[in-house]
């Protein structure tokens, strides 16, 4: 079974009958290359030097360029991408500022006059980067290339090699960033890691390993209960484990929820699959399966239901177009049913207006709910029930009561003590419905509690991270404590902070040297030696 990140956890598949995986390409670095990581918070990498990105806004400006590596990104799509609509008139100004940020954190050492990483094109940037070299392509790849072992009868290197493709995910894709570019991306991958489970799912069934695939199964239909796929898999593993009844049971299920949410019968795979536990057909791996669709396959388009929900009148259906309930269940599973590619239930323009649907529900909700929420999204799209308590200053067990009314509307999905957003656009909606002035300050807030109960350096950075860059007093003296531990878990955040306090009226001459020595070794982990032995020299001239 996978968390939310896609990263291992309990029972896996059993292996020992399985090939190793052959990629198609090579996977290791070459010395100097430019690497970057975007399923997940946004790093990269020269060599074994990782690079100091900066805050939020060059981050994006840099995911962007990230994602669409070798082309030339013009400045308005930059500017519409990471700042939106309604831009401020300084944004052409940032964005020179941040590019330059970052071509010296790219290449500190680049000459004058010299070629670039990050090039101007004409009225446009383009980064120099090998699109195979971040984690996205490499994603995508290998569920290229599990879909090509499927297709030649090989589910059991399909596995492992799907294994490999999750394995690249590391939390929430550009995790951090806002902006209409960062939030559309964020949508798509997310959409894309769930195709790729289910197809793990369809490779392990054809492999003959139905028990192994149950949990991960039910997991899947527990985060995105409106998609059809995972039940249909999730039947078909009971039955082939030899439990028919508990499959025919999860099309009961299946059923109360298509119709009571979306007002619909179950489409044809599900029927297919009941038929064929039904008649209690031969437990053994078809070429294809009961759908009709080849194992991994995307699923086949399904008209848009028009059908309103029990009990509602014909008139009152016209008018209403589809059913709030059907809306509000679309938005916050976000396209379930569906791949990045080939939308199930209608194409990505009809679900633009998703986000709207999503704050309506939201709106919803009790007002000490919805607080609770809007803290809770600062953390993530999954964060600890602890963690909640420290920002909020309250006790875990009087969060109870808002966590479970959020989990009955939907909101959340219960994980015990790390509740996980439904799907991130819901926690996109909360966090980007809180102003950003207000945001940073409540960035600021949640640093400083997380600091207080003893959090890992790297959570209290994180936080610190989204803020506009000023330096309160008490950040300079807990980097003073943090800053080794923070080196080890995070050496580029060190350096950002570390830079940020420097530049701050709150360093003074003591506090400076020793925080001059900190950068100095947050440098070195990050390969800027020249910058290090600098920063060495200031240290001892003060302490001298």
């Amino acid at each position: 079974m996978r968390d939310v990140a896609g990263h291992p956890s309990g029972r896996r598949a059993d292996r020992r009958h399985l090939p190793a995986v052959t990629h198609a390409g090579p996977t290791e670095v070459a010395e100097g290359a430019l690497r970057v990581q975007l399923l997940g918070p946004v790093r990269a990498w020269r060599g074994n030097r990782e690079i100091v990105l900066g805050s939020s806004r060059p981050r994006a400006v840099f995911a962007m360029l990230a994602m669409r590596a070798a082309a030339v990104v013009r400045r308005e799509e930059l500017i519409a991408g990471v700042w939106g609509e309604e831009a401020p008139a300084t944004a052409h100004g940032s964005l020179h500022t941040y590019v330059s940020a970052l071509r010296k954190a790219l290449e500190p050492d680049r000459e004058r006059g010299g070629a670039s990483l990050l090039e101007s094109v004409r009225s446009g940037y383009r980064l120099r980067l090998d699109p195979q070299r971040s984690d996205v392509a490499e994603f995508e790849r290998l569920r290229e290339q599990a879909r090509r072992q499927l297709g030649a009868g090989d589910p059991g290197g399909a596995v492992r090699t799907l294994d490999a493709a999750l394995e690249q995910w590391r939390g929430e894709p550009l995790s951090g960033l806002s902006g209409p570019f960062a939030q559309a991306q964020r949508h798509r991958l997310t959409e894309g890691r769930t195709a790729a489970r289910e197809q793990r799912a369809e490779a392990a069934l054809a492999a003959g390993m139905p028990a192994e695939v149950v949990a991960e199964l039910a997991a899947l239909v527990g985060e995105a209960p409106l998609r059809e796929r995972p039940r249909e898999l999730l039947m078909l593993a009971l039955h082939r484990s030899g439990r028919s009844a508990e499959a025919l049971e999860a099309f009961r299920e299946a059923r109360r929820v298509l119709v009571a949410e979306l007002g619909v019968e179950p489409g044809p795979g599900l029927r297919g699959v009941h038929e064929h536990v039904l008649a209690n057909a031969p437990d053994q791996a078809p070429a294809t399966g009961p759908t009709g669709r080849p194992p991994g396959a995307d699923p086949a388009p399904r008209p848009r239901p028009t059908a309103a929900p029990a009990g509602t009148s014909p008139d009152d259906a016209r008018q209403a177009g589809a059913p709030p309930r059907q809306r509000v269940a679309e938005a916050a599973d976000a396209g379930a049913g569906s791949t990045p590619d080939r939308p199930d239930r209608e194409p990505a323009s009809e679900r633009e207006p998703a986000s709207e649907d999503v704050a309506g529900r939201l709106d919803d909700l009790s007002g000490p709910t919805r607080e609770v929420l809007r803290w809770a999204a600062l953390l993530g799209v999954e964060f600890a029930v602890d963690d909640l308590s420290a920002v909020l200053s309250r006790p875990a067990p009087g969060l109870a009561r808002p966590l479970e009314e959020a989990v009955a509307a939907g909101v959340l999905r219960n994980a015990g003590r790390r509740p996980v957003f439904r799907h991130p656009l819901i926690r996109q909606a909360l966090y980007e419905g809180t102003p950003a002035a207000l945001r940073v300050a409540l960035h600021q807030q949640a640093a400083q509690a997380l600091a207080r109960s003893g959090a890992q350096a790297e959570q209290v950075a994180g936080q610190l991270l989204a803020t506009d860059g000023d330096v309160a007093p008490w950040v300079v003296e807990w980097l003073l404590d943090a800053a080794p531990a923070l080196q080890r878990q995070a050496p580029a955040a060190a350096v950002e902070l570390l830079q940020r306090a420097l530049r701050s009226p709150q360093a003074g001459a003591d506090r400076g040297a020793t925080l001059m020595t900190h950068l100095a070794d947050a440098l070195s982990r990050v390969g800027r030696d020249t910058e290090a032995r600098e920063y060495r020299r200031r240290a001892a001239a003060r302490t001298g």
